[in-house]
């Protein structure tokens, strides 16, 4: 288990945690705000990343 979802967790910390997270939670439509200061939105690359292992791994929330 630990050896498949190992990208998910190191694209959760590609950058300063919460950053990743609270955008991959944006990102599937739940609305949790940006991160305060001092952390800061993950940067285009790290969100491409966030995003791309979030397809790989068919995370599709429903919402509502």
């Amino acid at each position: 288990i630990h050896h498949n979802l190992l990208p998910l967790v190191s694209a959760m910390f590609v950058v300063s945690s919460p950053s990743p997270v609270k955008y991959a939670l944006n990102y599937l439509g739940f609305s949790v705000g940006k991160p305060r200061l001092p952390l800061v939105e993950p940067d285009e690359k790290s969100k491409a990343l966030i995003e791309q292992t979030l397809k790989a791994y068919k995370v599709d929330l429903p919402i509502g």
